[in-house]
């Protein structure tokens, strides 16, 4: 589910008031999803802290989008409830808002694979008809 508490110390010498992190790892939507459900049932679990009380947030991928609600105070459930859809304090997050249609590569690489298929056919056609001359007479005499 890829999320993990840390909490850097030295236990020769422990600090008074130690930096706790809630490090969330990526996994795109549907790591997202999994880490929203993982972060409501320790929301839950944790008794007189709440999620949105740790020090630091650290995430990769889709647990940096998660992380940064989490840092700017925003609640678990609201997270939640904006990610499927419903009404709530925060607007819904659209799929299209993750994924965006990268137009630009859909008309380039066929084009640059035409382009590639072109070339391997001259250099072949090339190499074969420099290596097969048919103006020489070994090779007539093999025709």
């Amino acid at each position: 589910m890829g999320i993990t508490i840390v909490q850097k110390s030295n236990l020769e010498k422990p600090k008074r008031n130690p930096k706790i992190a809630l490090v969330l790892s990526g996994g795109a939507v549907s790591g997202g999803a999994f880490k929203i459900g993982g972060l409501r049932a320790l929301d839950r679990f944790m008794v007189n802290r709440d999620v949105r009380d740790f020090d630091m947030f650290v995430g990769i991928s889709a647990g940096s989008v998660i992380a940064a609600y989490l840092a700017n105070n925003v609640s678990v459930k609201d997270i939640h409830t904006s990610m499927i859809d419903r009404k709530g304090p925060l607007s819904a997050v659209k799929p299209f808002e993750f994924y965006s249609l990268n137009k630009a590569d859909i008309v380039k690489t066929p084009l640059h694979i035409l382009a590639d298929l072109a070339s391997i056919t001259s250099r072949k056609i090339f190499g074969f008809v420099s290596a097969n001359n048919i103006f020489r007479r070994q090779f007539r005499q093999q025709l």
